[in-house]
């Protein structure tokens, strides 16, 4: 009897019965399931209970195999009423699993979003017309905390259909980003500053990935940074965010996640960030942050090196030696501490103090002797040096007399243009700083 019913069904249907109405994901109407998956005709009812009569009356209990109401083969007797109950387990657990599945694959990708941009601002109406748009095709959510926009941030927000709401501001950046993480409701969080624009990205791509892969719970994004003068730089940012992981920031300013060895994956996503370009409002954002780090104490490792990098951009050198001086105190891990060797290096050749810059040089060498910003630093200073020892005894441009000929051309306008290369403020023409070598050749002769 079980092999004659089981021949009766082939691709889903009974033999001689015409294919049922396929819905839009390939399967049955009133049958959920993967695409392509073929429906299932049950028996009639009546066969239904025949069967299970004839094993009842047997003493056997069939074994069901998963995704069938038929038995197939024979299994060894046990009591007819502890079978009969372990059946209907069976079967209801197969119904909530199939009821389980009709709901992830065909409802909750029409209800629950799949991607959510996650914002903060304030005073924005310059930058966020631009990002809003292209985040288009990207997110299906945007959420905003807005921590006091006096302009048209909010209004312009609303007109692209984002959700807002409006915070105070509590000079702490993680507070706020997290806030806004706590608005979404979709699968992913994607991370977007108002000064930012998604470009050369592949949206449908990337949403299809987001959509079928099995995915880490932070993705990576490549982020073009451009500053005054041309300068750009590509860096690596933590930007999209499973929502299920719960990831949260940490830190008042240059927020961080607060993850520890968390696995990670490039996404094909790319951020442009047009924030850095203006002068003026990079200072700002630097005056900012700087007291923003100072106000949070010189015990806050994190704190120290955010008023260090501060102070740096802001070219206040004595400020910058003094926090990353107090950050070589503290119990700061390897790579911190060479970048503190680093920032007090830079702070000392500036000031000048050769004294401390030899200190932080050396100190940043015990920890990583081919560290190329060290060594840089160094050759700066070497540079400098030279220079001066140029300008008090001459050089090979000067009208002058000298007792034996030197062995190699000295030019201090070389060594100036190596300089303002190095400290990026060389133009397109070489900077002459003293006028009486205008007119000196800048190659030696031939034969020199």
């Amino acid at each position: 009897m079980h092999k004659a019913a089981s021949e009766t069904v082939r691709n889903g249907r009974q033999a001689g019965m015409p294919a049922p109405a396929r819905n839009k994901r390939g399967s049955a109407h009133g049958v959920p399931g993967f695409a392509g998956e073929t429906a299932r005709v049950h028996s009639p009812k009546k066969r239904r209970c025949e069967e299970r009569r004839a094993r009842h009356d047997a003493g056997m209990e069939g074994v069901h195999k998963a995704g069938s109401n038929r038995a197939k083969g024979n299994a060894a007797p046990i009591e007819a009423w502890p079978g009969q109950r372990e059946g209907r387990a069976l079967r209801l657990a197969r119904k909530l699993l199939c009821d389980a599945t009709f709901v992830w694959r065909d409802v909750v990708p029409n209800v629950v979003p799949l991607v959510a941009a996650c914002m903060i601002t304030k005073n924005e109406e310059k930058h966020l017309p631009r990002c809003l748009a292209s985040l288009d095709r990207m997110v299906d959510q945007i959420n905003i905390v807005d921590t006091g926009s006096t302009d048209r941030t909010i209004e312009i927000a609303r007109s692209f259909g984002a959700n807002v709401v409006s915070s105070p501001w509590r000079n702490d950046f993680a507070f706020h980003r997290n806030e806004s993480l706590d608005m979404s409701t979709a699968r992913f969080n994607m991370v977007v500053d108002a000064d930012e624009e998604v470009v050369e990205t592949d949206k449908e791509d990337t949403r299809r990935h987001l959509e079928e892969d099995v995915l880490p719970p932070i993705l990576l994004v490549r982020e073009h940074l451009a500053y005054p003068g041309g300068k750009k730089m590509t860096v690596l940012a933590p930007r999209i965010l499973h929502a299920i992981a719960g990831i949260r920031y940490i830190h008042p300013i240059h927020e961080q996640l607060d993850v520890n060895n968390c696995e990670a994956v490039l996404s094909s996503v790319t951020l442009m960030h047009h924030g850095y370009l203006s002068e003026d409002e990079l200072r700002a954002k630097e005056q900012r942050n700087f007291a923003l780090a100072k106000s949070m104490g010189a015990s806050d490792v994190h704190a120290l090196h955010c008023q260090a990098r501060a102070a740096l951009s802001l070219e206040m050198w004595q400020e910058v030696m003094d926090a990353a001086g107090l950050l070589l105190e503290r119990d700061a891990s390897p790579i911190m501490r060479v970048e503190a060797c680093v920032l007090g290096a830079l702070g000392a050749y500036h000031l000048p103090d050769r004294e401390r810059l030899a200190s932080f040089l050396a100190k940043g060498k015990d920890t990583e002797p081919e560290c190329h910003d060290l060594l840089l630093i160094e050759l700066m200073d070497l540079a400098t040096r030279y220079r001066e020892v140029l300008q008090k005894s001459g050089d090979s441009t000067t009208a002058g007399t000298f007792l034996r000929p030197w062995l190699l051309w000295h030019d201090r306008r070389q060594i100036a243009a190596l300089l303002d290369g190095i400290l990026g403020r060389r133009k397109a023409v070489v900077r002459v700083e003293d006028d009486d070598h205008a007119d000196a050749p800048s190659t030696p002769p031939s034969g020199q």
